[in-house]
């Protein structure tokens, strides 16, 4: 791969990680908007404990997402002055943004269960996000982040399983079983190793593309200012034959006096 290639290959994946930072980002945003709602209106006649601020902090919620959506806008505009400028990122920022951003549902579960319990928390709907930051990391086409990722969301969701084992008064012993809760961070890892793999896979992709169209711009540049362009268009669509191909022409000779 050429330089300018890899320049644009890698300019054109940090291009798929804004998109990723974006989507991120419009979705702490309206998770901040409905956390807003929920505090700001008076929401008695609403039915279940879940809605009620004495039992879950909705203010502490509506000012983590507050944070979150402020720092996935961080990210993207950083990305976007990184790309204009054409600047090569560091990878460390790369890995620090997956562990902050993989980290949101881990703090959410912890608020959580301060509130409700940690048996509610740890089992609650809320631990499938990590599959959204996990599934969201292909768009970075690099195999080591994606697989970072999985590893830290399989990690924390273990650590707090672990950490809240001895808090929990319930008797059901799934909910209290260590086994459940490693059993599902080893699904948040082979989700990682799979996302790598896809990310791997459309980043093979593309360079094949890019590889391809470098080819085209080449075989154009030397031949398109010397043979019709069907003669070019048969060059980079059609195989090359060792043997050639046999043809009766016609050829005129032209000269003009004192041309040359």
């Amino acid at each position: 791969m050429t330089p300018a290639v890899d320049d644009d290959l890698y300019f054109e994946i940090l291009k798929s990680e804004r998109v990723r930072v974006r989507a991120l980002a419009i979705l702490m945003g309206s998770l901040f908007t409905v956390s807003l709602a929920l505090m700001l209106l008076k929401h008695d006649w609403m039915p279940g404990a879940i809605l009620i601020e004495q039992s879950v902090p909705v203010r502490t919620i509506a000012a983590f997402y507050g944070a979150a959506f402020a720092y996935e806008l961080l990210a993207h505009t950083a990305l976007g002055i990184v790309i204009a400028k054409r600047r090569r990122l560091p990878e460390a920022p790369r890995y620090g943004n997956a562990f902050i951003e993989t980290s949101i549902p881990t703090c959410m579960m912890v608020l959580l269960a301060g509130a409700v319990g940690p048996e509610i928390a740890l089992n609650a709907p809320l631990a499938m996000a990590y599959f959204l930051f996990i599934a969201l990391s292909t768009l970075r086409m690099t195999a080591a982040l994606s697989i970072f990722t999985g590893c830290v969301a399989a990690f924390e969701y273990a650590g707090l399983g672990l950490y809240y084992f001895g808090w929990s008064s319930t008797s059901d012993p799934y909910v209290r079983s260590v086994w459940s809760i490693f059993s599902k961070a080893g699904v948040l890892l082979i989700a990682g190793l799979v996302c790598g793999f896809v990310g791997t896979q459309i980043r093979r992709r593309l360079v094949a593309s890019l590889a391809t169209v470098t080819e085209r711009n080449r075989i154009v540049g030397m031949f398109g200012q010397y043979v019709s362009p069907a003669v070019v268009d048969q060059l980079l669509t059609k195989p090359v034959e060792s043997t050639g191909e046999v043809r009766y022409v016609t050829i005129m000779f032209l000269d003009i006096r004192g041309f040359t």
